[in-house]
């Protein structure tokens, strides 16, 4: 099966960039693993192969925040248009994780890619809209885009409760389902153009709830349990560990 890890680095110079980490990969050579970076190669000391992007096309973008988040939803498209290369599955993972070798992802990818709706994430312990809070609680973005949010999702008839959330942290998907892809693009689309917080969490649960899209499950666990085992941290956050206000 043909596998694509991957991962972004998008950030105003290598100082204050997220620092992913060195680690084993599986050692199987239809996998590929694929970071995503304004900054050059020779800024990282990682396993990952770092893949150099020109982010002009995501000028109009208003930060590096949110230009990143082309490459974790729509680096399908990327891969397809740019960079050329086909695969079955592809997986996303914050920068400070990394995929597990001992993981057997062509299981996990066969479970993925059968379900109906071929997507695989961790089950959110939140609602959408406490999701605004936490965004405030930890510094993550201003109370005022949070208020706008939380403004933004009921115009939109997001209910309080009933809605299931699903995580961003790390995720797989079929790169080639039509539905996945037209996910995705509307939540690009919407993400780009709503004048709201920069944090995906919010605008993805509206998404997901607005298509009726059921992920396969990959953890529901309290903990982080499986997601944990499956993409370990040990990178290093840049920024202040994400602090922005």
């Amino acid at each position: 099966m043909r596998i694509c890890f991957t991962s972004v680095v998008l950030w105003p110079n290598k100082n204050v960039a997220d620092k992913p980490k060195v680690f084993e990969r599986a050692p199987n050579p239809d996998y590929d693993y694929i970071l995503f970076s304004n900054l050059a190669p020779d800024s990282f000391n990682t396993s990952w192969d770092v893949v150099q992007v020109d982010v002009d096309f995501l000028k109009e973008c208003r930060n590096d925040i949110i230009r990143s988040r082309y490459f974790k939803f729509m680096g399908w498209k990327y891969i397809r248009d740019v960079l050329k290369k086909e695969y079955d599955i592809v997986y996303f993972c914050d920068a400070t994780r990394s995929p597990d070798p001992g993981t057997d992802w062509d299981a996990l990818s066969r479970g993925i890619l059968t379900h109906p709706h071929p997507i695989g994430q961790r089950v959110h312990t939140s609602s959408p809209y406490d999701e605004c809070k936490n965004i405030v609680r930890f510094m993550k973005d201003s109370q005022a885009n949070a208020d706008k949010t939380i403004a933004w999702m009921r115009e939109k008839g997001v209910p309080d409760t009933k809605v299931m959330c699903y995580e961003n942290t790390a995720f797989g998907y079929n790169p080639s389902d039509a539905f996945i892809q037209q996910v995705f693009t509307e939540f690009w689309d919407t993400y780009t153009t709503s004048d709201i917080t920069h944090r995906d969490q919010p605008t993805w649960s509206y998404i997901t709830w607005k298509n009726g899209l059921l992920p396969y499950i990959i953890d529901n666990t309290g903990n982080r349990k499986r997601i944990n085992a499956m993409f370990p941290e040990g990178g290093k956050p840049g920024n202040n560990s994400h602090r922005y206000v």
